[in-house]
């Protein structure tokens, strides 16, 4: 029993020195554990920082950026530094940003370039004497030049903007026939006409006004008609006037031969009064609308024979 009591005596010694140490041990633990839940909180907060730095500032630079790039400035740039595919992403928005402003300012120059070309072609078309009208891709008269205007006899105001397929119709032209020349009278003119396609609904019409030509044309043709005539007029009064000279001076010379003589002279002056008559109906054929002229073949040896006949005296 001895032995016993000196055990249990023992274990309450310890038990009694724990005791003693138990708060101490307490605190130690509660210091411990508020160390390791600092260091915790601020490797968080850290990491956060870190995360912030590194990945979401970058991102929310590049996406204000790309929103300034979609309201139209060409001079934005994301001017920081971040690693990974963050910063490849970065490099990657500013060349795109710098290709951009390249193009655009290209864009400028080409525009500026279209326009004074533009303008230039109009300034032509303006001056040009030939009709010019066009249309845009959706078949609308976009353009009708002063020339156009002049010969239509309307303003340009008023057929900007019509259908110009319908417009042509209305003129008399066939749309169908594309790059060629075509011919219409209208109000007493006579135009000339060509339809070029520029593409599903637009096309380019050429026009001028021929009318001063074709009248032109017409009195050279008649002034050739009348030279020509007055030669196949004057050919058979030369042997009429040498028959009436004839007969004429064998009567006043009393030549007993002059019945034969007189015979001969009618006979020349009533076959080339024939050949008038002739002349003039074959002209009043040539001149009639609508009539053929007749030809008919000549034996010219027995014309040269006759002209021979006539003439000898």
């Amino acid at each position: 029993m001895s032995k016993h009591r000196k055990e249990i005596s023992y274990i309450s010694d310890i038990y009694s020195q724990f005791r003693y140490y138990k708060n101490p041990i307490r605190v130690s633990y509660i210091v411990t554990m508020l160390t390791i839940t600092m260091f915790v909180i601020f490797a968080a907060l850290w990491f956060g920082q870190y995360v912030v730095r590194n990945l979401t500032y970058p991102l929310e630079r590049l996406v204000d950026a790309s929103k300034r790039l979609a309201n139209g400035d060409l001079n934005v740039k994301v001017d920081i530094k971040a690693p990974d595919e963050i910063g490849i992403l970065i490099e990657e928005f500013n060349h795109m940003v710098d290709e951009l402003k390249n193009l655009y300012f290209q864009l400028q120059r080409s525009n500026k370039d279209l326009k004074a070309n533009k303008e230039y072609l109009e300034a032509i078309l303006e001056n040009a004497r030939t009709g010019v009208i066009y249309s845009d891709r959706f078949g609308r008269i976009e353009k009708v030049n002063k020339a156009a205007s002049e010969i239509l006899e309307i303003e340009s105001q008023k057929l900007e903007g019509k259908d110009v397929e319908k417009f042509m119709e209305g003129l008399g032209l066939d749309v169908s026939e594309i790059d060629k020349e075509q011919t219409i009278h209208l109000d007493g003119k006579i135009l000339i006409a060509k339809i070029t396609k520029i593409s599903s609904k637009g096309y380019v019409l050429v026009f001028d006004d021929i009318t001063e030509i074709v009248a032109a044309e017409k009195i050279l043709a008649w002034k050739e008609i009348a030279r020509r005539i007055a030669h196949e007029i004057k050919n058979p009064l030369t042997p009429i006037r040498l028959s009436a000279e004839r007969i004429k001076r064998q009567f006043e010379n009393n030549n007993p031969k002059f019945p034969e003589i007189l015979n001969k002279s009618v006979d020349v002056i009533f076959t080339e009064v024939d050949h008038l008559s002739k002349l003039v109906k074959e002209f009043g054929q040539f001149a009639s609308t609508g009539e053929k002229v007749n030809f008919e073949k000549v034996n010219l040896k027995a014309l040269f024979e006759e002209l021979k006949r006539q003439l000898q005296f």
